[in-house]
């Protein structure tokens, strides 16, 4: 989901998959996966591994994650608190974010028959050594492995630092969509980091904006384990 950290498991995840010295190739696709193929096909480019983030991923992405036994990661955040991100950090209406989100859990619905590790926000996974450890076990065991650097790497801090650094990457690497900004390779963008908060829908969404997301996302509510009337509200 958008909003649930899914770019720090991206960034965990190819790095490990890097180790020692595999040829990674990155993507960004809800729908274009056949031209990443066919790309890479094109130039005769080594590509040891793929690794595919997706928001809203298609019937074709799906096929291929199953046909190939390819590993796959969730990651979750109560899709209410996902609009909320949306709508303040990214400038979307209440009924842009709700259509995004409504795409994207019905996405992640679909994944998650597949039985990959589902990660989730409130847990802060994103600040856990462990987590690591395991995702370290889950992808590429036979590899070494410095937890404590990768911890220091994506952290908030050390993130933040790289974004407010942005004027220094090649041009060609910074993409600009409107008022936003996000880095082709890494995929942060330039006003990544939200409140951090769970359970803020409750208090920043009118009552008639949460009776229609909870209506509308009713499907993935239940299948994530979200309530109606979760009140969680943590930092």
């Amino acid at each position: 989901m958008p909003g649930s950290a899914s770019t720090w498991i991206f960034n965990v995840c190819v790095h490990l998959m890097g180790l020692p010295q595999r040829k990674v190739k990155v993507a960004y696709t809800d729908d274009r996966l056949a031209e990443c193929l066919a790309e890479i096909a094109a130039h005769a480019e080594r590509v040891d591994v793929l690794v595919v983030k997706s928001h809203k991923a298609d019937s074709t992405l799906f096929d291929f994650v199953s046909a190939t036994q390819a590993q796959c990661m969730l990651s979750v955040r109560d899709p209410r608190d996902c609009i909320v991100s949306l709508m303040e950090r990214f400038d979307f209406s209440f009924e842009d974010a709700l259509t995004k989100l409504t795409k994207s859990c019905a996405s992640l619905v679909q994944f998650r028959t597949l039985g990959g590790p589902l990660f989730r926000y409130e847990d802060q996974f994103f600040q856990s050594a462990a987590v690591i450890s395991d995702l370290h076990r889950y992808l590429n065991p036979r590899s070494a492995l410095n937890i404590e650097l990768l911890q220091r790497l994506y952290c908030q801090e050390s993130v933040q630092k790289f974004i407010d650094n942005f004027d220094l990457l090649p041009p060609t690497r910074v993409r600009k969509e409107g008022g936003d900004e996000y880095d082709l390779l890494k995929h942060w963008h330039r006003n990544h980091f939200g409140d951090g908060l769970s359970g803020k829908w409750h208090t920043r969404l009118s009552a008639e904006q949460q009776a229609q997301a909870g209506q509308t996302l009713a499907t993935a509510l239940e299948c994530f384990g979200y309530t109606r009337e979760s009140n969680s509200a943590v930092a």
